[in-house]
């Protein structure tokens, strides 16, 4: 190993992350030797899955080591993730028969669709797969300082798709997928239905069992306003080290003139359905952790999204408004994030 390790030092090493979308596809390549980085390439390409240009320009960076490594984010559909790796929990889950499982840490398992796996592989078999990431894992290591504290849900924001875990003191208690497709199905079938609400969570709070019993006494109510002088400083009320990096600026009332550019209003308007489409999202998520006996579900009150497309304010608004959340956010290049990983997957294997 000692000797390996040596001849490893004469080399580069190339770790090159993949990552598709519905429209496009985005490439990194982080060019390294002696453990720094020394020249970093980005590129994207119009397919949202390989293309020839893709192939082409991959392989140009694959030749010139024979150190690299290719990560690939998993968009599969079919997947998830659950706070075991006991096969008789993931049965309550999926059908593990049909299913890749991979145990993390002994703590919690990522599972995905074996068929769509293999299809993932097929595609790149132009250069082949050394890692396909969860994003769960993602969502993990983007937010471990914050997972060990209390219950909270995290968000990890792409263009037409969002994945969500919900942790409390670094125990993963639920994971979920949603995308576009899934909430304009279920919108049509509500719309069928003609009685269902898309706009509020619909949960029967006398008949849910949370952990965390809520009592109306136990609530002391302020009787001398004057002593609110003392909270001059509300940040105080929370570790700058905890939230320095999170943005939680208030969020301007939003407007869309249809008076002014059509194009400008038209664009506008598209924003607003996008956004709200993910706040579906967010709450179909929240619906099912709450409802499902499954599920160790406790009251959520605080959300943290790892921004990748940068969501405008009406995102914020609505996790706000409409399901009382306090929202912490953080942007998030999920490539550069998925070459770091790699790395450190690389040298614990060394």
């Amino acid at each position: 190993m000692k000797i390996l390790n040596k001849i490893k030092q004469f080399y580069q090493n190339v770790f090159i992350s993949i990552l598709p979308s519905s429209t496009q596809t985005f490439v990194y390549v982080s060019i390294e030797k002696n453990k720094k980085s020394n020249v970093i390439h980005k590129e994207s390409f119009n397919t949202s899955s390989s293309n020839k240009a893709l192939e082409e320009y991959v392989n140009r960076y694959t030749q010139i080591t024979p150190l690299f490594y290719v990560a690939v984010f998993c968009n599969v559909k079919e997947q998830g993730a659950i706070s075991s790796c006991s096969h008789n929990e993931l049965e309550k889950f999926t059908d593990i028969s049909t299913s890749i499982t991979i145990c993390s840490d002994n703590r919690w398992s990522a599972f995905a669709s074996i068929k769509e796996v293999d299809d993932v592989n097929s595609t790149y078999k132009a250069f082949g797969l050394d890692y396909l990431i969860s994003p769960f894992s993602i969502i993990e290591t983007f937010f471990h300082e914050k997972i060990d504290s209390g219950i909270a849900i995290y968000a990890l924001i792409l263009e037409d798709c969002i994945y969500t875990s919900i942790y409390k003191e670094s125990k993963l208690l639920y994971a979920h997928r949603g995308d576009f497709d899934d909430i304009e199905e279920q919108n049509s079938h509500e719309d069928e239905d003609g009685d269902k609400s898309t706009t509020s969570m619909d949960f029967d709070l006398e008949t849910m069992d949370f952990d965390d019993e809520f009592h109306l006494d136990d609530i002391e109510m302020i009787d001398d306003f004057d002593n609110l002088d003392d909270l001059s400083n509300i940040e105080d009320l929370d570790s700058a080290d905890d939230l320095d990096e999170f943005e939680q600026n208030e969020t301007p009332e939003t407007s869309v003139d249809l008076d002014s550019d059509p194009s400008s209003a038209k664009d506008s308007l598209a924003n607003l359905d996008l956004n709200f489409k993910r706040f579906l999202i967010i709450q179909d998520s929240l619906k099912s952790f709450y409802s499902n006996p499954n599920y160790d579900s406790q009251f959520i009150e605080q959300i943290y999204t790892a921004d990748a497309i940068h969501c405008s304010d009406e995102f914020k608004s609505y996790l706000e408004d409409e399901l009382f959340l306090t929202v912490y956010s953080r942007t998030i290049d999920i490539n550069s994030t998925m070459v770091d990983m790699t790395r450190q997957e690389v040298r614990d294997a060394s």
